[in-house]
């Protein structure tokens, strides 16, 4: 069969295509297009049925048993309960060089057996618990985000070209570590936000989206950056910085939370700048 190919016009595209996003590097100039850095940390995932484990390591709801490295710092292993115990979640990270490209490409029984390579000097408990998992919900990938300009304090990010109506959205525009756990969150908001400003354009122009003018779309993309751009910078950099002392002895996300609680509070206590 050949290839098939269609064109579809719209008022509005929105790119919310991942960080190795492809409509990127469309909307970009070569200069100033934002590279994906590496931290040379992998992140293993699965989940178990707590069925075949050992009752005794098995932690309550909401608490999780943590196994660290006591030569690799940011070498760790933890398991945490979830569906009222009968399965449970279990995360590790450690160091590596394969690249994310290499690791993408292993198959899910390959991941395992790595897995069980990284730990192997683990305690007995944390390779049965590897043994457990099922490939089938395993799930790996290098901790990586998108490079934004250190030197500039309030860089402006790719949100769009300023010129034609698309815009990118989640982590093809800010693709960030999972140390704080916000990716996701962010990319959400994102999607709130964009829905608030296009709800109140509409609703000013008395008109539906698909009748509005391109200066109309053009001007909700530029609320959206200006609604999202500084804090999504701000939280960005929080979690590259809580992913640079992963490596450090104190680098629970605990100790990060009581060093920089007013940061904490913004980030828990947001609502649409749209209706704020």
């Amino acid at each position: 069969m050949g290839e098939i190919t269609f064109t579809k016009t719209c008022k509005l595209l929105i790119g919310a295509d991942g960080i190795r996003s492809t409509l990127r590097p469309l909307i970009s100039r070569s200069d100033s297009m934002p590279q994906i850095r590496s931290y040379k940390r992998i992140i293993f995932r699965a989940l178990i049925d707590a069925n075949g484990v050992d009752p005794e390591i098995i932690p309550r709801i909401g608490a999780a048993v943590v196994y660290k490295s006591a030569t690799n710092v940011g070498q760790i292993f933890k398991l945490q309960s979830c569906s009222e115990a009968k399965t449970i979640a279990v995360t590790a990270t450690a160091s590596t060089e394969d690249t994310e490209e290499v690791v993408r490409q292993w198959h899910s029984t390959e991941a395992i057996s790595n897995w069980r390579k990284a730990f192997s000097d683990f305690p007995t408990d944390v390779l049965d618990l590897i043994d457990l998992c099922p490939p089938s919900s395993a799930y790996t990938n290098c901790v990586s985000d998108l490079q934004i300009d250190d030197k500039d304090q309030s860089p402006t990010l790719c949100w769009s070209n300023g010129d034609e109506p698309v815009v990118l959205v989640g982590d093809a525009v800010h693709g960030m570590t999972p140390s704080l756990g916000q990716g996701g969150n962010v990319c959400m908001e994102d999607a709130i936000e964009l829905a608030m400003i296009m709800r109140r354009t509409t609703k000013t122009a008395d008109t539906s989206i698909v009748d509005l003018t391109h200066a109309q779309v053009m001007e909700t993309i530029r609320r959206l950056q200006s609604a999202r751009n500084g804090r999504v910078v701000e939280i960005h950099r929080s979690s590259r910085n809580q992913a640079s002392i992963k490596l450090s002895a104190d680098s629970s996300l605990k100790n990060y939370q009581e060093k920089n609680e007013a940061f904490f509070r913004r980030l828990y206590e947001w609502t649409p700048t749209s209706i704020s």
